[in-house]
């Protein structure tokens, strides 16, 4: 977290540039939380302020940068866990899902299917090199010098989750 704050985020607000990173699903996110705008009209019952994001050069919130990042980063991997989970599962036949949040739902019939999909792309998702992949894309967008991501403190062997009996239930 220290580092995605201190490393990520501070330097590229200080830029006044978002940071950019594409999910292991492929949806692209923009992280960006700039100092609101907005349109005053007077009206005969008082005056009515909307939110506008077309103003440019608005500044970015330098606290917000730092502080949601990380939050951010986990929420686009669970995003991209579960739309990786709905595609594998309408591949296996599953008609019936539902889903909300990080909650998976299938027809009784289904729950081993769900619970190896839902192992299978945990590990798709969480196997690719996630800093390492912020880190490039912020490099690549920015073209400013970043320190690089820190090692992991212990191994991890992510493949371990397809045994796991209890990853979900």
């Amino acid at each position: 977290m220290s580092w995605l704050r201190n490393c990520i985020a501070t330097p590229l607000a200080g830029q006044n540039r978002g940071v950019y990173w594409v999910t292991p699903s492929g949806f692209p996110v923009t992280h960006e939380y700039r100092i609101p705008a907005q349109k005053r009209v007077r009206t005969p019952l008082g005056r009515i302020a909307w939110p506008r994001d077309d103003v440019p050069g608005r500044r970015l919130l330098l606290a917000k940068q730092s502080s949601a990042l990380a939050p951010n980063i986990i929420h686009s991997l669970d995003a991209a866990h579960l739309a990786l989970a709905v595609q594998s599962l309408r591949g296996a036949g599953v008609e019936s899902i539902a889903v909300v949040h990080d909650s998976y739902a299938v027809h009784a019939r289904y729950v081993d299917v769900l619970r190896r999909v839902l192992r299978e792309t945990f590990v798709q998702v969480h196997s690719e090199d996630l800093l390492r992949n912020l880190w490039s894309c912020a490099r690549q967008t920015t073209g400013l010098l970043l320190k690089s991501p820190p090692k992991p403190a212990a191994p991890l062997n992510i493949s371990d989750v397809l045994k796991s009996e209890y990853m979900f239930s």
